[in-house]
């Protein structure tokens, strides 16, 4: 009997968890040369970018290929400009908030822009939406690099909540390469791990893969991807955050320490899950993050705290 009920809580699990995965994570289904489940950057009717559909797979018959694209001559006439640039390779499972975009950029965007969580959380909706808390993305790709080229690519996700009444980004993670790096021949496996520091669960996953260039590039680096994979936590294990570590002030300008670190290695993560500082063995000094947003300090892998920069 007893073998019996973990058998079927394990297909109850199983079933969950296969239910949660990312549509078309295998990028198999497509229309004409749109992948179903998925958008990329297109105004005025033009595709910004460059995804496509390709037989050269990790498995199955199809994968995506994500590259920057020189803005169409039409639209640069349209926008008043004198000439044109490379738009990021962009790919998400979520829907792209055009118009509040394009003000953005009307409006003059400042640097650092994207790392606004605010306004990230305002530019793309509709991501998946979760019944169980994710804690790994896994998939599979290569990237055919420009020779020379400083190019990157970026993979990553945000987890979103409601938090007092406002869709707010509470974790993430992100997986990169490039800059310099030899393109990969073969299909290469990464693993994104997901941080969620707060005792809030995620209900929304916004994931996003961008490939950068040099604004006057004219050739384009190409990012493959295949066979996207969303690991859930079994809800065994338990992340436990020890708040002995004291992060003050918070929210800061700008500047802040910490109390009860000292001696220990701090990694100091963006929203996205990019590495911003690491500091090895703090000694009680001052720190300074000069962009505002929302931050993660990851103390000797063992303790998170959140910090909000105004």
């Amino acid at each position: 009997m007893k073998k019996a009920v973990l058998f079927i809580g394990a297909l109850i699990m199983a079933f969950s968890i296969n239910a949660q995965q990312l549509t078309n994570n295998g990028f198999e289904s497509w229309t004409g040369n749109v992948p179903q489940g998925w958008n990329t950057l297109g105004f005025m009717g033009f595709n910004l970018c460059d995804v496509n559909k390709t037989t050269d797979a990790h498995s199955g018959e199809f994968a995506i290929t994500v590259a920057p694209a020189m803005l169409p001559d039409m639209l640069v006439a349209a926008m008043g400009l004198t000439e044109s640039f490379s738009i990021p390779g962009f790919l998400t499972n979520g829907t792209i908030n055009m118009e509040y975009l394009m003000e953005m950029m009307g409006g003059g965007m400042q640097e650092g822009a994207f790392d606004d969580p605010t306004m990230l959380a305002n530019l793309f909706t509709g991501g998946l939406q979760l019944q169980g808390q994710p804690s790994v993305i896994e998939g599979f790709y290569k990237f055919d690099q420009v020779e020379g080229s400083y190019d990157m690519f970026l993979i990553t996700a945000f987890l979103l909540a409601e938090v007092e009444g406002q869709r707010t980004i509470i974790g993430g993670g992100a997986f990169e390469g490039g800059m310099p790096m030899k393109a990969a021949g073969e299909y290469q496996s990464f693993s994104l791990q997901l941080l969620n520091p707060t005792d809030i669960p995620a209900t929304e996953m916004i994931v996003l893969a961008v490939v950068s260039a040099e604004e006057a590039a004219t050739d384009f680096s190409t990012l493959y991807l295949d066979d996207l994979n969303v690991v859930y936590n079994s809800g065994i294990e338990e992340a436990i955050f020890d708040n002995k570590v004291a992060v003050y002030p918070n929210p800061t300008s700008g500047d802040f320490k910490l109390n009860g670190a000292d001696g220990s290695n701090v990694i100091i993560s963006d929203v996205l899950g990019r590495e911003v500082l690491n500091i090895e063995r703090y000694d009680g000094q001052s720190v300074t993050l000069s962009q505002k947003g929302v931050y993660f300090l990851n103390i000797e892998g063992k303790q998170t705290q959140k910090l909000i920069v105004k």
